[in-house]
């Protein structure tokens, strides 16, 4: 086929004979260091998340560049992956200033997770869910149903994907939506949104 578009991912994790997997448990100590870039946008009480997330480890084998088929502004695109991440750096501090104080913001966020190891991202997943101040303790946040172009990945060294959220609030009024990233090898969940 011409168009680049991926087909079918697939990422399997094999374990020793007997179904063992116990060798997992040591690379939850691994902290494996991640660039997330999202954007958000809301047409009354619909959002939609664009979140790109890359594993920033070095690359054990390969110093080149990955390149992938991008979905941007209803067009295919083909761009490498350091592009797709630098995106945010595109428009300039100065300009970026300026629009914040003409009350004008392009919803763009850039969250880093620090992290010495090399390795995989493994087990990521999103959860969406409310930031209301009179939440009570133990009480589930969680915004319901959300639509997830993709969840539960895993990331190499310098791999980029991209996912996509779609929902709604119904109740607006003092509810302001916010991102929750959990994975295999972090030990809390860290708000992205």
């Amino acid at each position: 086929m011409s168009d680049h578009t991926t087909i079918s991912r697939n990422f399997y994790w094999l374990h020793i004979s007997g179904g063992d997997y116990k060798l997992l448990e040591p690379y939850r100590k691994k902290k494996i260091p991640l660039r997330i870039t999202s954007q958000t946008s809301n047409e009354g009480s619909t959002y939609k998340i664009q979140i790109q997330v890359k594993n920033t480890s070095k690359e054990p084998y390969s110093k080149s560049s990955t390149s992938r088929l991008s979905y941007v502004d209803g067009k295919d695109s083909l761009e490498t992956a350091d592009s797709l991440v630098d995106k945010e750096h595109e428009v300039g501090w100065f300009k970026r200033l300026q629009r914040c104080f003409a009350g004008k913001s392009d919803g763009l966020k850039v969250y880093e997770i620090n992290g010495e190891d090399v390795g995989v991202a493994f087990f990521l997943h999103f959860s969406v869910h409310t930031s209301k101040k009179d939440n009570k303790e133990g009480e589930d946040t969680r915004i319901l149903p959300v639509h997830y172009s993709d969840n539960y990945i895993s990331v190499i060294p310098g791999e980029v994907m991209h996912i996509e959220l779609t929902f709604e609030v119904t109740d607006p009024e003092g509810v302001t939506p916010c991102v929750a990233l959990h994975a295999w090898n972090y030990d809390e969940a860290h708000f992205i949104l």
